[in-house]
């Protein structure tokens, strides 16, 4: 998901074939500390928002997650957490949480605030899982609350926004769908997509590749 969510938010193909196919340089200690956060709070949301859902235990490898999966739903179990779904042949969904009878979907994010990569996390997941045969009507985010005040109870300290006319908007962007069915079909034989420049590039990790050969490009002013 995300190689195709940062590269449609910066605009720029070449970016999410990047993030695909060639191999980053190692995490920051900034970036391990943000994974360090998104586990926590993704185990907090499975204790206090989404205790009531069944959690499905990892299988070792994505194949297996989708068939126990379908084994769950099967035997009449529809509320999910950590749901694995195969949306074509050989490729897997992981889900956070999803209500399959209702058509809800969730996204557990470490923010307090509603951002655009969210929705379009959301929004790529449902095409996705509609490819699985699953059809979202309705998107929820569950984010940090940023009032809670240690010491008080748990279940205080997340939050579940609805986005569902946000993402739906989103996904009736022929752009943005357009977009993710080409990022989809992208293979690592392909050429590189063209360099898009826009104000991306300043944070990028690739922008020496595309911008190396250039002396004071402009996103280096402040």
């Amino acid at each position: 998901k995300h190689p195709i969510v940062q590269g449609w938010l910066a605009g720029c193909a070449r970016l999410t074939h990047l993030l695909r196919f060639r191999k980053s340089s190692n995490p920051s200690v900034s970036d391990l500390a943000l994974f360090a956060m998104g586990a926590d709070v993704d185990a907090l949301a499975l204790e206090t928002v989404l205790a009531d859902f069944h959690t499905v235990p990892h299988q070792g490898n994505p194949a297996a997650d989708s068939e126990y999966t379908s084994r769950l739903i099967a035997s009449g179990i529809s509320a999910l957490n950590q749901a694995t779904f195969e949306y074509a042949e050989n490729q897997f969904i992981r889900v956070d949480s999803i209500e399959i009878n209702n058509g809800w979907l969730a996204e557990v994010k470490a923010g307090s605030k509603v951002k655009d990569a969210y929705l379009a996390d959301l929004a790529l997941q449902s095409i996705l899982l509609g490819q699985a045969g699953i059809e979202i009507q309705r998107f929820s985010l569950i984010l940090r609350e940023s009032t809670y005040v240690t010491g008080n109870p748990w279940s205080q300290a997340l939050r579940v926004v609805a986005v569902t006319e946000r993402v739906q908007s989103l996904l009736a962007d022929d752009e943005f769908v357009n977009y993710v069915t080409m990022s989809l079909g992208m293979t690592i034989e392909d050429s590189l997509p063209e360099r898009a420049f826009s104000k991306s590039c300043k944070g990028c990790q690739f922008s020496n590749d595309c911008w190396g050969h250039l002396h004071n490009p402009a996103f280096n002013l402040p």
